[in-house]
């Protein structure tokens, strides 16, 4: 569907409902996307429902209804079992092919822990803040995107 030229701006934002057939295994994971000027697919987002996806946007130009089954991107930055006792962190590389890194979940020994997410380096890093005990720790980092695609890392470390 096209929505005026891609070039035009909306002061605001207005609400897309663009109908299409999508079988049932690919509905949770179907959004709205634009073609950019330079020509990519970019993620809208919104829900399927009732036989339409819905979104809000202030996008302009040609729309797109797009399933994105393709689960994020984990790879950790230390090896399997590493020695981290002198290190102030541990990262992990994240990325996603289209709608883009929704949230991010990380525990060590069943614990959950924060950690802070650099969008803009690709980047998910966990700073510790107890001293080190000098054992083997036990780490799983579950990240998920814009349209519920799931993946999950296990993983040990020394520290």
């Amino acid at each position: 569907y096209r929505i005026l030229p891609v070039t035009t701006p909306l002061h605001r934002a207005m609400t897309v409902s663009v109908r299409a057939f999508v079988p049932e295994n690919l509905q949770p994971h179907t959004v709205l996307a634009a073609r950019n000027v330079k020509g990519r697919l970019t993620c809208i987002g919104g829900k399927y429902a009732d036989g339409a996806v819905t979104a809000t946007t202030r996008t302009t130009g040609e729309l797109f209804v797009v399933a994105d089954t393709i689960p994020p991107r984990i790879r950790p930055l230390f090896t399997e079992g590493a020695d981290l006792t002198r290190a102030p962190a541990m990262r992990f590389r994240v990325g996603d092919n289209f709608s883009g890194i929704a949230s991010c979940t990380l525990f060590i020994d069943g614990k959950w822990v924060p950690c802070d997410r650099f969008p803009m380096k690709g980047t998910l890093v966990h700073f510790f803040d107890a001293p080190a005990q000098r054992r083997t720790h036990a780490v799983r980092l579950s990240v998920t995107d814009g349209c519920g695609n799931a993946t999950h890392f296990e993983g040990t470390f020394y520290r």
